[in-house]
Formats: C-alpha cells, structure tokens, sequence
C-alpha cells in the first residue's frame, strides 16, 4: 500500500493506494447417518451402513478476487473536508461474464459550521455531513457463468444440471446516500443524528424455461430492495472533582421495502419475456409491498364445515394448506438503548438497557414442542 500526507498552505491531502488478493476454496468428504449401536459414539464404525450416505461438498467453493482500490481526503483550513473512494474487484465468479470486473466509488463531504461562523456561547461544536456510496458484490457462488459449471458429484455420480448458464451476469449493486449532524454543547450535551437511503439492484432470480431448451429453468437479474432510517443519540457527560458520570441514549429504525420483483424481463439468451411476482422461500414470501423479513402460514388447521378445527374419532389432527396469512416482520419497528457510567477514582459501574420494539419472533423449537403438547 502506497500512502501520503502533505500539506498545502490552508488544504491538506491525505492519499492511500493499494491491491489485494485473495484464494478461497474448501472441500468436504465424509459419511452421515444415523448410529447403530453406542449411543453419543460418533465414529464410522458405529454408524449404520443400510442408512449411511456419503457428504460431498465443495466443488463449486474455489473464489479468487483481485482488486485495486484507493482513497484521497482533501480538507482545507480545518473546516471542509472531502473523501474521495474507489475500489475495483476481478472476481472468479463471473468470469466469462459481460461484466468479468465491476467498480464501485464514493464521495463524502462534511464541513464543521462552528468554525466558520460565529456561535452561541451554548454551542461548542455543529458538524454537517452527506455522503453517497455505491458497494458491489460478485453473484454467490462459483460455476453459473459458461464454462464454469462443474456438475455436482452425488454418490460417486455426476448429475447433470438443469438451469441454463447465464453470461450476462452483474455485480449486485447498493446505493446509498446519508446526511448527518453532529452538536456538541455547553454542560457535557451532545447529540448526533444520520439519515440514510440505501437501494440494491440486480439480485439474482430463477426464471422458467420451456422444455424444448432442454433445460427447466434460467438465471436471470433484476428486483430493487430499499431501506431507509435513522440513527439518533443524545448524550451527557460530566466531572465533579473525583466523580465522573456519563449517559447516552440511542435509537435506530429501519425500513425494508420491495420496490421492484421481475417484470417484463427480456432474457437475453431466451424468446420469452419474464415475470416473477413473487418467490416464497419457506415462510417468507418476497414480493413488491412487502419487506424480505416478512413471515407468512401457509399451513393450518383442518377446519369442519363451520370453521372449528375438526377432531376425527381418532383424535388426530390434520394439517391443510390454504391461502398464505401474513403473520409479522422478524425485524422490529425500532430499537432503543441507554446506558449509564459512574466512575470515582478509578472504579467504575456501567448500566446498560436495551429494547427492541415491534416484530415478531420465530422459533422452530417452540414450534415442535407446541406440536407434542409440551
């Protein structure tokens, strides 16, 4: 890494330049199944050889990255300053794609208002900053681009793969903007408060292919997920001879909306045009409207004619789908904190209270326990 600091009359510059790389891969071999005779023995001479397979992980793992990156922040006369980022990634996950490398920038500006103006007597510090940075992030796994794809080995079998590789692949991309500001005043009060927006784009969805492709279905990019919230904290601190004592409040609340899926999508490679309302994955359904925390029941309670559970002579009750029921958000609506410092000559006690508020929580443990009447 190469790096630099000079001084220029009123305006200072701070530079940094480097590369990186690196080489990940991981291989599992081993064989699972249930135990056959001594309990908690967990050798392959106990397993049970009629139910024992063989684990093969590990094919597609191999990941190599190399980038260039740097970083300039210019500030002049103390008071300004602005932070110039820029990072390019090669990845090995989309090699052979059209975008075998992706650049991502940002550019933040903060200036200190109590600097350069007058203030009241009350105020020791107001600092103001905006930013907008862009993250990227190759697709998740090794071998969906042309000639990358490395048939999964299952039992000492190849087996053949039925989605169709994709050479159009991009990095998934974020977008974010954030303003802040920070007070600093008389009596040991400080306040800081940021907003942020931030969107995603070109996640990767499964399409469906017609059968005469020979394979059943195709990747394809698209959808736009946004969040949006603020981080707020209100402090004080303060010393009185040998006692010291200090406070900070805080709160955080985020928004995750979907606001765009897969609609009239042109697949490249393809005749058909796609569209792609809605993914359920387990619980969650993902569609425009909702949030990805959002959990749904799509499994219930076999009802009678009149809308009570029914109870066969038998006493056993059957589970039915039906239409899904929109249960909650796993995540809260916000979270809160405040904590507390006492000090006096050199011993100290802390107090710490959180809180979060709103959502819903999960448990598959609660969930089988409920289903035996524990």
């Amino acid at each position: 890494m190469l790096n630099m600091d000079k001084a220029f009359g009123k305006f200072n510059v701070v530079a940094n330049f480097g590369i990186s790389y690196s080489d990940y891969a991981s291989v599992t071999r081993g064989l699972g199944g249930p135990l056959s005779l001594v309990p908690n023995l967990f050798t392959i001479q106990n397993l049970n050889p009629n139910k024992s397979k063989p684990i093969e992980k590990g094919g597609d793992t191999p990941v190599r990255n190399f980038a260039m990156f740097g970083s300039v922040e210019a500030g002049w006369n103390n008071m300004v300053f602005l932070t110039l980022t820029g990072r390019n990634d090669w990845n090995s996950r989309l090699v052979n794609s059209k975008e075998p490398s992706f650049f991502y920038p940002s550019v933040g500006l903060s200036a200190l208002i109590s600097e350069m103006m007058p203030m009241p007597k009350w105020i020791d510090l107001i600092k103001v900053r905006g930013s907008y940075t862009q993250v990227g992030a190759p697709v998740s796994k090794l071998g969906l681009t042309p000639g990358t794809y490395t048939d999964e080995l299952v039992g000492g079998v190849l087996k053949p793969s039925t989605i169709y590789p994709y050479g159009d692949f991009k990095a998934e991309r974020t977008k974010s903007f954030e303003l802040g500001l920070t007070a600093r005043l008389l009596y040991g009060l400080h306040f800081d408060f940021t907003w942020y927006k931030s969107n995603t784009y070109n996640q990767t969805f499964l399409g469906t292919m017609p059968e005469s492709s020979g394979y059943t279905k195709a990747y394809l990019q698209a959808g736009n997920v946004q969040n949006t919230g603020i981080e707020a904290s209100l402090g004080y601190d303060n010393t009185w001879g040998d006692f010291g004592f200090s406070t900070n409040m805080t709160i955080s609340a985020n928004k995750n909306v979907i606001k765009e899926m897969v609609k009239n999508y042109k697949h490249p490679n393809l005749p058909n045009v796609f569209d792609i309302p809605e993914v359920t994955k387990g619980s969650t359904i993902l569609k425009v409207g909702g949030s990805i925390n959002d959990v749904y029941a799509n499994t219930f309670f076999k009802k009678d004619n009149q809308g009570h559970v029914y109870v066969p002579e038998s006493g056993n009750i059957t589970m039915e789908p039906g239409k899904p029921v929109f249960l909650g958000k796993t995540t809260p609506d916000f979270t809160m904190g405040w904590n507390f410092n006492f000090s006096y000559k050199g011993v100290s006690l802390d107090l710490l209270f959180n809180g979060r508020f709103g959502g819903i929580v999960t448990s598959s443990t609660q969930a089988i326990l409920d289903r035996f009447g524990v």
